[in-house]
């Protein structure tokens, strides 16, 4: 399963569209430099997302999946998408709000578990399933091949306790 720093990282991946929007528009501002630092923080941020998936092989405990059912939820990404872009679009906010958007809006997506809703892993390829199991729990399963309906069991690496990903679609 994912340590809380694994969480972070994911956390702060999640965020990095929203760090390439401030990037632009502080480059329509003739912000360059901050430009510039926000650009890097962006691609060190959506590099996180990469990181995470290369190590969570080795660290993450294995099991097999047998699916029920599945229903594809990958209008998740684009909903948390919408609902943190479209506030800051064509405003003109001082960088302290900003900041505070931010951090309120990461604080709310550590503890409401959702980082795993990740704006660069759909850019990845990775989509999401609620997959029902034989012991009619739900589960979310990430994976970069979409599920076939005759699929019956999968083999899975844990996430979280409600969260795998597809074996076969990390950096073995």
């Amino acid at each position: 399963m994912l340590n809380v720093a694994g969480k972070m990282l994911l956390l702060v991946s999640s965020l990095s569209p929203l760090i390439l929007g401030l990037a632009v528009q502080q480059f329509i501002s003739a912000e360059y430099v901050w430009a510039a630092i926000l650009t890097a923080l962006f691609l060190l941020s959506a590099r996180a997302c990469a990181f995470v998936f290369r190590r969570l092989p080795s660290r993450g405990e294995r099991f097999t999946l047998h699916i029920r059912n599945f229903v594809r939820r990958n209008d998740q990404v684009s909903a948390l998408l919408v609902a943190y872009v479209l506030p800051l679009l064509g405003t003109d906010t001082h960088w302290l709000m900003t900041v505070y958007f931010l951090f309120v809006l990461g604080f709310a997506l550590y503890y409401g578990g959702i980082y795993h809703f990740n704006p660069v892993m759909a850019v990845l390829r990775y989509h999401y399933y609620t997959v029902e199991t034989d012991s009619e729990t739900n589960h979310l399963l990430i994976s970069k091949v979409p599920l076939r309906p005759r699929l019956q069991s999968v083999s899975v690496v844990r996430f979280t306790p409600e969260v795998s990903v597809l074996a076969g679609d990390l950096h073995e």
